[in-house]
């Protein structure tokens, strides 16, 4: 099972007889550093619903704090960059939207000063953290929310530093599966779980993110239509689909096993 490929094929890899990719965008990195053809099997993800009748005005952005660094084949989740945005964004603020963090924070020192100068730039601004929130806590803001903002990828040329990318998006999936509009990044396993304008919204460049979002803000019934549609979009990635999909692997695996022995013979 690959999240991604992050280093050159070794004999290791290549003592595998099936090498399961998360996403497609993760199967074609396989194929182009590994040389390798890939059976792609999404995670299971969660399902937070059933929406609730009323959405608040309520932007979530659900990932981990850390700090970033080019050298780091981590993915930085980009809260300053939707941090800066949301503080432009005025008109929202008038209305009475708000931006919500949520996500573990890291225990190295680097991260640590990372949250807290996000908690300083957002004094007085209506933004709020919740650091390494509970199971219980995290549903009912995906629950609460009506947009959902990712931004994963964004700054790192997607052919140079593909692992920067987001290589599936659980969090995505689970905020679609709460009825929250996601309006994300365009690029890795984000364009496997959004169709753009049917379940969501892409983006790919702040001017985009900031029109759409506004365009999302200010039409409750586009925001309702388009949440209706995630929430059934979501349902691609239960954990049903993965059980059936894993047995569909298992069972295809005992067939060639079957078929090289009877080769052999």
């Amino acid at each position: 099972m690959c999240m991604f490929p992050h280093q050159a094929v070794n004999n290791v890899v290549n003592s595998y007889s099936t090498i399961v990719a998360i996403s497609r965008y993760a199967a074609d990195w396989v194929w182009k550093r590994w040389d390798r053809h890939s059976e792609i099997l999404y995670p299971p993800c969660d399902d937070m619903g059933p929406p609730p009748s009323a959405k608040e005005k309520i932007i979530l952005h659900v990932g981990r704090f850390i700090a970033d660094s080019i050298e780091d084949e981590r993915h930085h989740k980009g809260q300053g960059l939707l941090l800066e945005t949301f503080n432009r964004m005025t008109d929202l603020h008038e209305q009475g939207w708000q931006l919500h963090f949520t996500g573990s924070l890291s225990p190295d020192g680097k991260s640590r000063t990372f949250a807290d100068t996000l908690m300083r730039v957002a004094e007085g601004l209506p933004v709020f953290f919740h650091f390494n929130s509970a199971s219980e806590e995290l549903r009912q803001l995906y629950r609460r929310a009506a947009i959902y903002w990712h931004a994963t990828g964004y700054g790192f040329d997607a052919d140079r530093y593909p692992s920067k990318q987001e290589h599936f998006g659980i969090s995505t999936v689970e905020a679609m599966s709460a009825g929250a509009v996601p309006v994300v990044y365009a690029t890795g396993g984000q364009k496997e779980i959004v169709t753009d304008e049917v379940d969501g919204y892409w983006w790919t460049d702040i001017d985009r993110l900031v029109n759409q979002t506004r365009r999302l803000a200010n039409d409750a019934t586009l925001r309702s239509e388009l949440g209706h549609h995630a929430v059934l979009s979501s349902k691609r990635f239960s954990r049903e689909t993965f059980v059936a999909n894993i047995d569909r692997l298992i069972e295809l695996s005992g067939s060639l096993r079957i078929s090289a022995g009877s080769a052999l013979k």
